[in-house]
């Protein structure tokens, strides 16, 4: 009796935890709906942290009912465990559709093409290294089966994560950002060559 405790307890602690981890990874993300689509958008890996590689990340979904798909109808006669329809509202083979990246301190942006993550439906990334910590803007332009797109997403404490400053995770010891040792030589070097002027 007592292992059967023991085991019952364990499975819902396991339960309860993987559902607070699930929570904290749809927190991460912020979800809106744009026309007749859902937009569920963030950084790939969150915490986003500078100088790491990571990239936009945008889970597409339909709002339309989509007729009942049955799989069973053309499985070369495989019998499947359940006779149930299949309902998938991913959206995917969208190539149409491009994502302006801003880091909103500096105001410098890129324009990016999405791709349809390879076996996964309606998921869409671009990859790139945020070098500098802050708030950033993602700007989707574009169409999507006829739709025109023009929707702005932005990082913050009620959306989805900004990037992070790397010395937050550094350990033992915490390292200067390359922008911050590029900055630090350019300003020794405009010492010098202003020293050398006077002399």
């Amino acid at each position: 009796m007592f292992l059967f405790n023991r085991y019952v307890c364990t499975v819902l602690l396991l339960v309860v935890l993987f559902a607070v981890m699930g929570v904290r990874s749809a927190m991460a993300h912020e979800g809106r709906n744009v026309g007749d689509y859902n937009f569920i958008v963030g950084f790939i890996d969150e915490p986003a942290i500078e100088g790491m590689i990571n990239g936009v990340s945008l889970r597409l979904t339909s709002l339309k009912e989509k007729e009942p798909h049955d799989h069973n109808a053309h499985t070369g006669g495989v019998e499947q465990s359940s006779d149930d329809a299949i309902h998938s509202n991913a959206v995917g083979g969208i190539d149409t559709l491009e994502v302006e990246v801003t880091h909103i301190a500096s105001g410098i942006s890129k324009l990016m093409s999405l791709k349809e993550s390879f076996g996964i439906p309606g998921q869409y990334e671009v990859g790139f290294i945020p070098t500098s910590p802050g708030p950033y803007r993602f700007r989707f332009i574009g169409d999507i089966k006829g739709q025109a797109v023009n929707e702005v997403f932005e990082s913050g404490s009620k959306t989805f994560d900004e990037v992070q400053s790397a010395k937050a995770i550094q350990f033992p010891v915490q390292l200067s950002a390359p922008r911050e040792a590029e900055n630090a030589a350019r300003g020794a070097l405009e010492t010098a060559n202003e020293a050398r002027e006077d002399a």
